[in-house]
C-alpha cells in the first residue's frame, strides 16, 4: 500500500467534504438573504416585518457556522501530509479494528477507495486517547476498547 499517496487522497476527499458544507451553508444564507429582500417590496409591510426578523434570527444562527466551516476548510488547506508518522498525530491516518481516522478537523464518514474515514478534531475525546500511540497500542474510549492497526 502507498500510504502516502493514500493520506494525500484522505486530506483531498476531506477538503473537498468541507468544502460541499461550507458552500451549502453560504447558499443557505444567501437564500434567506434574498427571501428577506424580495419581501421588502410587498404591499403586506406589517406581515412581512416579522417574517423578515425570524429569518434574520436564522441568519444569525446559521452564519457562525459559515464561519467555522470556513476555519475548517482553511485549516484542511494548510495542513501537510507529506511525511509519514508513526505516532498519532495532528495530519495522521490512523486504522483501528473500530475505524479508520483521520486526524484533522471534525468530518462525517467520508469514503477513499472503498474503505470509510471519519475526520476526528484533535480537540476530541477519542484524539485525546489515541495521542502519541504507536502501531500496536490500544486505548480505550467509551467502554470501548481500540486497536492502532496501523498509524501513518
Amino acid at each position: 500500500m502507498d500510504k502516502l499517496g493514500l493520506k494525500k487522497r484522505i486530506l483531498e476527499e476531506s477538503r473537498s467534504n468541507q468544502q460541499l458544507l461550507r458552500d451549502d451553508l453560504t447558499e443557505s444564507v444567501q437564500e434567506r438573504v434574498e427571501s428577506t429582500t424580495q419581501n421588502e417590496d410587498d404591499d403586506f409591510t406589517d406581515h412581512f416585518e416579522s417574517t423578515r426578523e425570524e429569518v434574520m434570527d436564522e441568519i444569525n444562527l446559521v452564519a457562525p457556522q459559515v464561519d467555522a466551516a470556513q476555519a475548517q476548510l482553511q485549516l484542511l488547506e494548510r495542513m501537510e501530509v507529506e511525511t509519514l508518522h508513526e505516532q498519532v498525530k495532528q495530519g495522521s491516518v490512523v486504522l483501528t479494528d473500530q475505524q479508520n481516522l483521520f486526524v484533522s478537523t471534525s468530518l462525517p464518514v467520508f469514503e477513499v477507495e472503498g474503505k470509510p474515514y471519519l475526520g476526528v478534531s484533535t480537540d476530541s475525546p477519542i484524539y485525546h486517547a489515541m495521542k502519541d500511540k504507536k502501531k500496536g497500542d490500544s486505548f480505550m474510549l467509551n467502554g470501548v476498547q481500540y486497536h492502532i492497526e496501523d498509524v501513518f
